[in-house]
């Protein structure tokens, strides 16, 4: 029996792990680890993988006076549990056309947008940032 070092509580090591286990399992390594990096200053709030800052950018100046704001593309209503956060220059092609050359260019608020989920997904990397907005005008006329 070990103690575990995340809550003190005792466990059985995997087998062949007597001397690597330091958890009783998964959870407590985890917030184990979660404690590690806040506590050196790592732990930021993510959405899509992004900044939390660059997400309440993107969002607040989206926003209207309420509580959601316009798809970029097709103007449906998005709410911060429900918007995503789409590249104008599709990733695959910006790495591919070496527009990005690390993750600071990739997470420029200037090719980011706020978007709504079917939107994202039409777009994809199947189009560019000028033919999606064309494909959504013409959709509407």
């Amino acid at each position: 029996m070990k103690k575990c070092e995340n809550c003190g509580e005792d466990y059985s090591p995997a087998e062949g792990q007597e001397n690597n286990q330091k958890y009783c399992g998964m959870s407590c390594k985890d917030k184990a680890q979660y404690k590690r990096g806040k506590a050196e200053g790592h732990i930021r709030a993510m959405k899509s993988g992004y900044p939390r800052q660059v997400s309440i950018r993107l969002y607040m100046e989206a926003r209207n006076s309420d509580v959601s704001a316009p798809c970029h593309y097709c103007k449906t209503r998005v709410y911060p549990d429900t918007f995503q956060i789409d590249h104008k220059i599709p990733m695959s092609r910006g790495y591919a056309e070496g527009l990005f050359k690390n993750k600071a260019d990739l997470q420029n608020p200037d090719n980011l947008v706020i978007c709504c989920e079917p939107c994202n997904r039409l777009k994809g990397n199947k189009y560019s940032y000028e033919e999606f907005i064309a494909i959504k005008q013409n959709a509407e006329i």
